[in-house]
């Protein structure tokens, strides 16, 4: 991404020139990477001299200049800074000739140091470790660090650690000959860390503890520029991280006037373990060691130390700590198989791990807190090994030689990870940039498709060089030059990490809005308001359209982000300003989104058509997971979108106790509740089942509104969550998970927590909370009182999930899988009013496992879609004059189009200006309209008296008596741009009694009924494509008109719909109170894709039939019916599909009967209802 042109103001042939800087800028951070140009044509610069401001006291540093590019990272001293740039004019023969002060350029900046929580530095000393320096304490009164658990990330999700019995200091793994730096050890017979022999090795054993400091704060404070310049190049302004400091006189004037070193002023902390180097160096507690049995040990053993450290790990702001004691030992029996670019051998004492410990805002308070308040629990953490260390830099002005310096890597005594360093340079970049990759998780990231938090920072030192020294890895010369428009090809942030860094409080910059809440420290209610503030991750609801994100309260959603397979695909941005690729550009961050199926789609079919793979329906190939980022960086997570995100009723059971879940009930006999998005990782339960592995939907009670007395909640938990127990006032209890292994008082494996409450007072459940990653790590659970339980479990663990149901609506169960701990867990809740319940009688085939595009039973869709007059499309009725339009509610007609034969031969526009009902055209937005038989007919007379010749070939002429009329299609907009089309106007228009028979099921509709009239009623026009029998067979095609009752008038007391469902619609089933029932197309297919959907009513108080909602194209998509009463079935079908039509009888007059075809494709598929129609009394 190269960055935003800011070239200083002068003339065009100055010698130096600024690309990346204007004069005056303010910036955050203490080293500054400064891009530009020097040299003209009539005067090549060879190098510059970059002076830093005299008071600051730092020195002067050179820098190359390669086909007139140059990059600079000078330091700055507090408030402002006057820099001085001078070129080397001199020539090959003559290096240092030329007069350069002619052509000296002073540039203007100003650093404004910001009050955030800093990325700590720290390095973790053995208890025996050659150091005798004491831990490092902070600068300030108190410090922080950070919290890691297992997020939903790979890398930063250990396994919990195996009991730790490694304390001994004999080892069966230890190295035959004692490791360099092991044991008290004069401090000048071996370096602290790995080393070749030679200049580099002398001195660091002679600048001990001092020079690995310099060495850590070098590449601490290039990590700084580095960040700084690429949120630049992403629009968010010259943000980056804080580092801890020492008080310097530099950001004075006068004073002492030695230089300063800028490598000094860091504070490196230095924290010392309570484990041996022996411990350190035993190979069953190495990262690297496939089989080792504790190979988490130095994740694991940086986490107690800095728990232990006095001011470290108070707050989850991060730290990047590097482990002192790293020892590679070529050769070693437990190393792993060469990967061919490196020598066999096993890295001891190393761990490459980061995580991060949920919101970091919170570390904003906790950095407040004295030493005895309680610690956070949590640490964000990024942790690497010290091997590389020998190939870095212990001063500023060593950086350009650091990065050209092509001595080989002599595996004998370092290494490189991977082999990915032949030369120390590429060490170098690799130790640098891995550690900062580690740090990139505690700064909340996970690993992303490119950049740093990929495996980009093999080209770390291209963001500060303009030369590449040769690359051994890819066995070629380095590239020359290098420059902002190939710099950053592979070592960048990613898009995604610069949006959430731009969010992060380590990153905050004055006058960033949205803004947190004002925090007193002094008031315990502002603190209170501000730690709820920075905990909450936004809502997630499923809905029959996709998945509903809401931000909590206080807070917006920045980002939606869509992962196939684990990796990021499309990233969806309300970051306000100026964005990145896919992104909304300049929208700002929003309180709700809603994450439609076909955004998803369409990231799944373009991510699949750049694996060169197939599209189509991509649920059943890939998983794709979704995530909405807040302000606060909470982060809600749908792990299968297309499993969760939509709405879809289940059947849960009152399972007791020792009952398996679902096992042994009849269908219908439970109750129908939502399935909503919850979090964890929900284990598949293969064919024939698992011992152990198991999923439930379990209701609270058998009934909905009933209200179960809630007597007490036990949760059984050590590292994870085991199991739950819920008990009942009347005796009965209920079981999620294992609760068979615990007790209050053990001090290993689960324990047990018992929570009682009053069954009369307080209620029922009406919030879970969560915290989770891959697993369910802890829960909470509060009830209606406002009681609640404990958070139980591992408190620090993966994030904060917060359960909750739409608003207006209860928890009525719980849904979840176990295998061995618990996976996943989420609530199911009721369905609202007017909703009548169904059972799935479907066999073999689960709810939760079939596409949302066939079958989804929503709670929504009944009472919001067809009520929604942004949705709806016009109304038409047949009169005696012609078709009546008329608009839905609170719209208007736009116009009207006549159209024969795919041409349009006149559009009526009905939008500026008069009429009211009965309108005529050119008036203001009319609410009806009637096309009359007279405008048609004229319009086709137009038509054919302008095309008399061809029409006259082909033996057609003026419509008129006796004379065919063609076919005539018109369509009627309305001002919420829905469109209804009549497909043939001559045919529905106009209403025609027709004689209909109330045929019950088994009976062949009245298809050439030779018996009485039955009852007269109106045929009003059909939806989908009209099926023409004369092209069909009669075992494939079936042609219906059928009366609900055989007398006008007449109610039948409706008791149930079954809707019948593959891909769409296939049939109905009305079953009425006398027991007899009707079947409307393929009511008894046993194709195994089809399901049924059955809905109960009330046959006294919920009526008949009083609309028809269907979705439709060329055939029915799917349908809904709604009743006098209000409740409905839901919209059964594929919810995508078509175009929403409502059927609803005119004024006054009611439902008598239904009239469609259907027709089976193929003798293996289900057959397809392609229209259907209602009837109406005369």
């Amino acid at each position: 991404m190269a960055p935003m042109s800011t070239a200083r103001k002068g003339s065009e042939d100055e010698v130096i020139r600024f690309t990346n800087i204007k004069q005056n800028e303010s910036v955050s951070q203490r080293l500054l990477l400064i891009v530009g140009r020097a040299g003209t044509p009539n005067q090549p610069v060879r190098s510059i001299a970059v002076h830093p401001d005299p008071r600051s006291r730092f020195e002067a540093i050179e820098w190359q200049v390669n086909q007139s590019h140059f990059k600079a990272t000078v330091p700055l001293r507090e408030g402002d800074n006057v820099l001085r740039f001078l070129p080397n004019l001199g020539t090959k023969d003559d290096p240092h000739g030329g007069n350069g002060r002619d052509h000296e350029v002073e540039l203007h900046l100003k650093y404004e140091p910001q009050d955030v929580p800093p990325l700590r530095i720290a390095i973790l000393l053995a208890k025996d470790s050659n150091v005798e320096a004491q831990p490092t304490a902070t600068s300030c009164d108190t410090a922080s660090a950070p919290t890691m658990t297992h997020r939903p990330y790979p890398e930063s999700t250990p396994m919990p650690p195996a009991p730790d019995d490694s304390s001994s200091t004999k080892h069966e793994d230890q190295p035959e000959k004692p490791t360099e730096g092991g044991g008290k050890q004069a401090a000048d017979s071996r370096p602290l860390v790995d080393c070749p022999p030679g200049p580099i090795r002398d001195k660091i054993i002679a600048g001990g503890i001092k020079e690995i400091q310099r060495r850590v704060a070098v590449q601490a404070y290039c990590w700084q520029a580095f960040y700084a310049e690429q949120m630049h190049r992403n629009r968010f302004g010259r943000r980056t991280f804080r580092l801890e400091e020492h008080p310097i006189l530099a950001d004075g004037d006068g004073g002492d006037k030695d230089t300063v070193k800028l490598e000094d002023l860091l504070v490196v902390h230095l924290v010392r373990s309570k484990r041996t180097i022996a411990d350190f160096h035993d190979a069953n507690n190495a990262q690297q060691n496939r089989n080792a049995s504790n190979s988490g040990a130095m994740w694991n053993w940086t986490q107690e130390a800095l728990s232990e450290h006095p001011t470290l790990g108070k707050s989850r702001a991060p730290i990047a700590v590097l482990t002192l004691e790293s020892h590679w030992v070529p050769n070693h029996r437990k190393a792993p198989p060469s990967n061919g670019r490196q020598r066999k051998g096993l890295i001891l004492a190393h761990a490459a791990l980061g995580g991060w410990a949920g919101s970091p805002w919170e570390s904003i308070v906790e950095e407040l807190q004295a030493p005895e308040d309680p610690r956070s629990g949590s640490i964000s953490l990024g942790v690497m090994g010290s091997h590389w260390l020998w190939s870095a830099p212990s001063s500023l002005s060593q950086l350009t030689a650091a990065f050209l310096d092509e001595t080989k890597t002599d595996e004998d005594y370092v290494v490189s990870d991977l082999g990915e360093g032949g030369t120390a340079w590429e060490t170098f970049c690799v130790g640098m940039g891995a550690w900062l990759h580690e740090a990139g998780h505690a700064l909340g990231n996970p690993h992303w498709p490119s950049g740093i938090m990929s495996r980009g920072y093999n080209e770390f030192s291209r963001i500060f060089m303009t030369k590449e020294a040769y690359r051994t890895r890819l066995g070629k010369p380095g590239e020359v030059p290098i420059t902002p428009a190939n710099d950053d090809r592979n070592c960048h942030l990613h898009r995604a990490e610069a949006c959430r860094a731009r969010w992060h409080p380590n990153f905050r910059l004055p006058g960033d809005e949205p803004a947190p809440p004002t925090l007193d420290a002094s008031d315990p209610a502002s603190v209170a308001e501000f730690k709820q503030w920075a905990s909450l991750p936004p809502l997630v609801y499923a809905t029959p359209q996709g998945a509903l994100f809401q931000a909590a309260q206080g807070n917006h959603i920045v980002a939606i982000e869509i992962d196939i397979d684990e990796t990021l695909v499309r990233l969806i941005e309300f970051m306000g300003r100026p964005a990145g690729d896919q992104a909304r550009e300049g929208e700002a961050p929003v309180k709700e989104y809603l994450l439609d199926r076909k955004t998803v789609q369409d990231a799944v079919d373009a991510h699949l058509k750049l694996k060169g793979s197939a599209g189509g329906d991509g649920r059943k190939n890939v998983v794709v997971t979704v995530r909405a980022v807040g302000t606060n960086l909470g982060i809600v997570e749908v792990g299968d979108y297309f499993r969760d995100a939509f709405a879809r009723q289940v059947e849960i059971f009152a399972d007791r106790e020792d009952e398996s879940p679902d096992v042994g009930h009849a269908r219908g006999s439970g109750i129908m509740a939502l399935r909503a998005p919850g979090p964890g990782r929900e284990v598949e339960v293969k064919k024939g089942g698992g011992k152990g592995i198991y999923k439930w939907k379990t209701a609270f009670a058998d009934q909905i509104g009933a209200r179960p007395g809630l007597k007490s909640i036990s949760i059984f938990a050590d590292w994870c969550l085991r199991g739950i127990r819920f008990e009942y006032s009347d005796d009965s209890a209920q079981v999620f998970g294992d609760v068979s292994r615990a007790d209050e008082s053990t001090d290993e494996g689960p324990v047990r927590r018992q929570f009682t409450f009053d069954p009369e007072t307080d209620g029922g459940i009406v919030r879970v909370v969560v915290r989770s990653g891959w697993w369910i790590d802890a829960i909470q659970f509060v009830l209606e009182s406002g009681k609640s339980t404990d958070l139980v479990g591992n408190l620090s663990g993966g994030s904060l999930s917060v359960l909750v149901p739409p608003e207006g609506k209860h928890i009525v169960g719980l849904y979840g899988s176990f295998e061995e701990w618990i996976r996943s867990i989420g609530i199911c809740y009721e369905a609202g009013p007017g909703m009548a319940t169904f059972s799935d009688t479907s066999d073999g085939v689960e709810l939760d496992e079939a596409d949302a595009s066939t079958v989804d039973g929503s709670e929504t869709e009944a009472v919001e879609v067809w009520t929604d007059s942004t949705c709806l499309p016009p109304l038409f009725f047949a009169t005696a004059k012609g078709g009546r339009f008329q608009a839905a509610p609170s719209n208007g007609l736009v116009c009207i189009e006549i159209e024969v034969d795919s041409q349009i031969l006149k559009e009526i526009v009905l939008g500026d200006g008069s009429a009211g009902k009965g309108s005529s055209e050119g008036q203001e937005f009319v609410t009806e309209y009637l096309l009359d038989e007279q405008t048609v007919k004229a319009v086709i007379d137009t038509h054919l008296s302008s095309n008399a010749d061809e029409m006259e070939a082909s033996g057609m002429a003026k419509v008129g008596k006796g004379r065919a009329k063609p076919v005539v299609c018109v369509r009627a907009s309305g001002t919420n741009g829905r469109t209804l089309e009549v497909r043939d106007f001559f045919r529905d228009a106009f209403p025609r009694p027709v004689g209909i028979f109330a045929d019950r099921e088994g009976i062949i509709p009245a298809l050439g009924d030779e018996r009485s009239p039955g009852i007269l009623a109106v045929r009003a026009p059909s939806f989908g494509e009209e099926l023409d029998l004369r092209w069909t067979t009669g075992s494939q095609g079936q042609k219906w008109t059928v009366a609900f009752a055989s007398q006008v008038g007449a109610r039948p007391a409706l008791k149930a719909i079954t809707i019948f469902a593959s891909s769409s619609p296939c049939g109905l089933r009305f079953e009425y109170a006398d027991g007899t029932a009707q079947a409307f197309g393929d009511a008894g297919s046993t194709n195994e894709d089809r399901v049924e959907r059955r809905f109960t009513f009330d046959p006294e108080t919920d009526g008949g039939i009083a609309r028809v909602i269907v979705r439709s194209g060329c055939w029915i998509d799917a349908i809904q019916f709604v009743l006098e009463g209000g409740r409905s079935t839901d919209m059964v079908g594929n919810l995508h599909g078509g175009e929403l039509h409502v059927l609803v009888p005119p004024e006054g007059k009611r439902i008598v009967g239904l009239h469609g075809t259907s027709m089976e494709m193929t003798s293996t598929s289900s057959p397809m209802m392609c229209t259907v129609g209602i009837c109406y009394d005369v």
